[in-house]
């Protein structure tokens, strides 16, 4: 008690003249430090704690449950055959516009090699349409 009565005259006094640093302010200092990190690591264990019994957002789904990829499966199924016809057209512009420009590009040639003049109309017009 008589340290507290002394504590309090020397912070009373306009100029200190104690060699230390006054202990009840270190002391409050102190209990702010312990009582931020206390509560720091409080916080921090249990939202770990939280965290962990969660769970995870991207669990597997079903695909026979899910209607999301049902709807997916039946949009896919109903354009197949376009896509295929697509695949199969710029399979054959890559692969046989050169052939065909070759073969049947003009109505001399396409004579020339025996063409018949339905298949040389037909190439024509193919070339004609699968121009770049």
């Amino acid at each position: 008690m008589a340290h507290l009565q002394q504590q309090q005259q020397c912070c009373k006094n306009s100029i200190c003249t104690a060699p230390t640093v006054h202990s009840h302010v270190g002391l409050s200092r102190r209990t702010m430090l312990w009582s931020t990190t206390a509560g720091v690591t409080a916080w921090v264990t249990l939202n770990q704690a939280a965290q962990a019994r969660q769970e995870p957002l991207n669990k597997e789904v079903d695909a026979a449950e899910s209607p999301y990829i049902q709807e997916l499966l039946r949009r896919s199924r109903e354009k197949k055959e376009q896509r295929d016809k697509e695949r199969l057209q710029d399979y054959y512009k890559r692969n046989f516009k050169d052939y065909f420009e070759f073969e049947g590009g003009s109505i001399r040639a396409g004579k020339a090699r025996g063409i018949q003049p339905d298949t040389q109309q037909a190439i024509l017009q193919w070339l004609e349409l699968n121009k770049d």
